[in-house]
Parts: C-alpha cells; sequence; structure tokens
C-alpha cells in the first residue's frame, strides 16, 4: 500500500506540469510563427508544431513499455526522465542559435523527441507514487479531455490549411476543399 503523500511532494510533482505546459504552449502557440518566419511551408508548420502526436506513435508506446519493466536506482521512471528532460532542454536552447529552416526543423524534431521520452514517465510516476483517493481521476481526465480538444484545434490549424492548399493544388475548387475540411471537423465532433 503506498503511503499518503505530503502536501510538498504533490507540490513537487505538480511543478513538472509547468515544464510539459510550457512545451505544449511553446508547440501551439510560438513555433509555428518561429516557423513561419523562417519561410517554412504550412505543412511543415503544422507537422512540426504538433510533433507529440507523430512521435508518440513510436516514442510513447515504447518507453512506456520500457519503463514499466525496468527497475533502476532512480525508480522505473526516473532514467527516461533523467536524461529525456536535459535533451529536450538543449535541443530548445540550440534552436535559438541555428540559421536555417533544415537545421531549425532537426532541433524541433530532437527537442520533441526528447520531451516525448520524459513525458509519459513523468505522467505514469503519478500512479507509482499517490494512492489512488490522491490521485483525482475524475476531475483531472475532465480537465484534460477539455484542454486536450482545446488545444488540439489550434495545433491543427496550420495542417489543415496545408490539406485545404493542397487539396485546390490538385484541382478541388476551393469551397469544396474547405467544406471537405468542416465535414471532418463534424465527423471528429461527432465521434467525440
Amino acid at each position: 500500500m503506498r503511503h499518503h503523500l505530503s502536501l510538498g511532494t504533490m507540490l513537487l510533482y505538480a511543478t513538472g506540469s509547468i515544464g510539459t505546459g510550457a512545451f505544449y504552449a511553446f508547440n501551439n502557440f510560438v513555433l509555428p510563427s518561429v516557423l513561419k518566419a523562417f519561410g517554412a511551408p504550412d505543412l511543415m508548420i503544422g507537422l512540426l508544431s504538433s510533433t507529440r502526436s507523430i512521435e508518440g506513435a513510436v516514442i510513447q508506446p515504447t518507453v512506456g513499455a520500457l519503463s514499466d519493466r525496468i527497475w533502476t536506482r532512480f525508480g522505473r521512471r526516473g532514467p527516461f526522465m533523467i536524461v529525456g528532460i536535459p535533451l529536450s532542454a538543449v535541443f530548445f536552447v540550440a534552436g535559438s542559435f541555428v540559421n536555417g529552416l533544415l537545421p531549425l526543423a532537426i532541433v524541433i524534431f530532437l527537442f520533441s523527441i526528447f520531451f516525448n521520452v520524459a513525458v509519459d514517465p513523468y505522467t505514469a510516476l503519478l500512479a507509482d507514487i499517490a494512492p489512488l483517493h490522491q490521485r483525482g481521476y475524475e476531475r483531472v481526465a475532465a480537465n484534460e479531455h477539455d484542454g486536450e480538444r482545446m488545444l488540439s484545434r489550434q495545433a491543427h490549424q496550420p495542417l489543415k490549411r496545408a490539406v485545404v492548399r493542397c487539396a485546390v493544388e490538385a484541382g478541388l475548387p476551393r469551397d469544396q476543399a474547405i467544406l471537405m475540411d468542416r465535414i471532418a471537423d463534424v465527423e471528429d465532433e461527432a465521434a467525440r
């Protein structure tokens, strides 16, 4: 049975959310403008500023499976956070020193890869350290779902613009391409 977490431990754990929130805010609200200033096409902006979803398909299940099966003196989750967080920070800072679009894209990709290496073990750590009654599943799940849906809409706007542009360039009339995109939004919303 897990022991009751002190307020100090809960606050210490919660500070990690500041970092994850900063990452998501940067990816969703700052990164598209930076990429646009470097002359990135809309498709690239959409892909790089939504990297968690792309990388998550490979990185997160792999890291999740590994962190569930190992045990080190730093715990099961610690090694991934100890490696992922500093390397993500290094590539984040390195982004301010690049002068071209391709080096910037590489740095952003690596920054996001290492963030993903660290974030899932951080999330899973809660179940390792906190008893069930201190986790607040219902409240956290509801808040996370609403916030994720809002951020998802914002993050995918450049990608959606690029899809419409590609459809128009392929010969589909612009009005039809936009209508097709709106129908997909309604279908997505109905599926939720």
